[in-house]
């Protein structure tokens, strides 16, 4: 009997974590169609007017697409994956040319930290969305840097941000085991961080109206093997 009891517990585990896999697997394939129709739009009347900017865009758009359908890992170092961020930003410089502005701020060291991929697009996506919906100029900074044992990547944006029962109806949302509203970034993010390195991982935000949003990024510090 306990050998059987023993049996039955490791096929339950083995059947959460192809369950896990499963799931982050449809989690890192939900990439926002928008992005590439607003792009392919943009770069239909840029061929035009400035076919020196719409080679940049290009370029960058292959660079991206490269990265995100490649199935071969779902771990990167922070530097690899800030090189696919800093072609989506082109992207969105040459969309909203001098209203839109961003900085990125890592050392060496941090650079080296191995991350899942593609979750910090998503929330940089998010910024633009709603940034823009009231403000003609924006601007997002993003740092990364190693607090104790974390890793800590911060996203600030000087968009509208958000009322204190927005924000709160926001977190509820991201932290339900099933979503069932329409912040799927955020709450994929904190899905796949949560099923990758357990509930004392993931995002936080912070945000008042009319002053901005900050949205932190919380992972272990993992050095990465490659």
């Amino acid at each position: 009997m306990i050998i059987r009891i023993n049996e039955l517990v490791e096929k339950n585990k083995e059947e959460a974590r192809r369950n896990a896999l499963s799931e982050l697997k449809q989690l890192e394939a939900q990439f926002n169609p928008h992005f590439l129709f607003n792009t392919l739009e943009m770069l239909k009347y840029m061929i035009k007017t400035d076919e020196k900017s719409a080679s940049k865009i290009i370029v960058s758009m292959a660079n991206l697409l490269r990265y995100s359908i490649n199935k071969n890992f779902n771990k990167v170092k922070l530097n690899d994956d800030i090189k696919y961020i800093e072609d989506y930003l082109i992207i969105q410089k040459f969309r909203f040319d001098d209203n839109f502005e961003y900085k990125i701020n890592l050392n060496e060291e941090v650079g080296e930290c191995s991350i899942p991929k593609l979750i910090i697009q998503p929330i940089i996506e998010n910024s633009i969305k709603y940034g823009f919906e009231t403000k003609q100029y924006l601007k997002i900074n993003i740092e990364c840097r190693v607090e104790k044992d974390n890793l800590v990547i911060s996203i600030v944006d000087t968009g509208e941000g958000m009322s204190y029962e927005k924000l709160s109806e926001i977190l509820k949302c991201i932290n339900k085991s099933e979503n069932d509203t329409n912040h799927i970034g955020l709450y994929n993010v904190q899905k796949r961080i949560n099923l990758m390195y357990g509930m004392e991982y993931g995002i936080n935000i912070y945000s008042k109206l009319y002053e901005g949003t900050e949205i932190v990024i919380n992972l272990p510090v993992h050095k990465s093997e490659e």
